[in-house]
């Protein structure tokens, strides 16, 4: 994926059995494509990665209409997990599907919480 910026339009690997090495990996050549995804799907596979991690990814990503991250991400995260606009035009995101099933946005313990996945 490295070798062929700005290619990648959709990519599903939803249920592919993929460990935390595997996604890790993945990811890494994801952020070469943040410019060009429209639609993403990494859900339910058996490996977990850090949602730092994926924010930054998302938070240069200004094309997404489709995100499916549904048991993917994992920890907590400093700021937001992507912004819904360009960061170089600040051009709105036409996300028209969201799916984070499985990430724990609250802290029960401390009864904390981190209000907005987003931040405007």
């Amino acid at each position: 994926m490295q070798s062929r910026p700005n290619f990648l339009r959709s990519f599903g690997i939803s249920r592919c059995n993929l460990d935390e090495a595997s996604l890790v990996y993945l990811w890494e050549g994801l952020h070469e494509q943040r410019f060009s995804l429209q639609e993403l799907d990494t859900s339910y596979n058996p490996g977990r990665i850090e949602a730092s991690r994926v924010a930054s990814t998302l938070n240069e990503v200004s094309g997404l209409r489709r995100l499916n991250l549904a048991y993917t991400i994992r920890g907590e995260l400093e700021g937001p997990l992507f912004r819904p606009w360009s960061s170089a035009t600040f051009e709105a995101w036409r996300l028209e599907e969201l799916d984070l099933s499985g990430w724990k946005v609250c802290r029960i313990d401390k009864l904390e919480c981190h209000g907005s996945l987003l931040t405007l």
